[in-house]
């Protein structure tokens, strides 16, 4: 059996809120093992901490206690802009930045890597999200909510990250559009052996994503 790509041991969070003060429990002493090359589907009601769970994942957030390791090395250790590439985070809100889907593709890219064949790589990316290479030239403000959830997928794809983070990404779209994602997710998954951990307080659309579920209630998780 391979060895788990992120786990966590006794993790607890609570927010800050004040200097000397910390607010009610979010997470309570948390075991995790998120298994390499899966899907992995967190369920919760809004304000469960599923959010905050996402973020600890990529050291957005620190844990108030406990350990998290990604392949085997404390979260603590490891260079945070160089984790996000590794545990790419897709936002609850699609966010792309003014101009073509081009330019938000490259975004993750020094300037200088520009010229490091990202073309035929962005390419396939689109290709892998549902969309054609035509897209590369559209104005990212004339894209409909679903193009631009998958525009954001495909700008997380291009680092070639090992862990994708979902955070609620069906928040804006409709019933089409959320089987939409859930097929794009799975063949993602089928094609790349990626590793998918996503967050949702949609219970079809979890069973749809066809995965692993857990369940997060009351600062705790446990498997479905």
């Amino acid at each position: 059996m391979s060895r788990p790509i992120l786990t966590l041991q006794g993790v607890s969070f609570r927010y800050r809120v004040s200097r000397h003060e910390y607010g009610p429990p979010v997470l309570k002493r948390v075991d995790l093992e998120i298994t390499p090359g899966a899907i992995q589907v967190l369920i919760g009601s809004s304000g469960a901490g599923k959010s905050t769970f996402l973020r600890l994942l990529n050291r957005l957030e620190e844990p108030t206690e406990g350990v998290i390791r990604f392949d085997g090395v404390d979260l603590v250790e490891c260079d945070p802009l160089r984790l996000r590439r590794d545990v790419a985070l897709v936002a609850q809100e699609p966010f792309l930045v003014e101009g073509t889907v081009r330019e938000n593709l490259m975004l993750p890219f020094e300037d200088g890597d520009a010229a490091g064949g990202l073309g035929d790589k962005m390419e396939r990316v689109l290709h892998s999200v549902g969309l054609t290479a035509g897209m590369l030239t559209r104005p990212a403000g004339n894209l409909s909510v679903g193009e631009k959830q998958r525009v954001s997928l495909a700008r997380a794809l291009m680092t070639a990250p090992k862990v994708m983070l979902f955070d609620e990404p069906t928040s804006a779209l409709d019933p089409d559009n959320r089987g939409l994602l859930a097929r794009t997710v799975r063949r993602i998954n089928a094609s790349e052996a990626m590793t998918f951990v996503v967050v949702t307080h949609l219970e079809d659309f979890a069973r749809e994503l066809d995965g692993r579920l857990f369940r997060l209630r009351d600062g705790e998780i446990a498997a479905l």
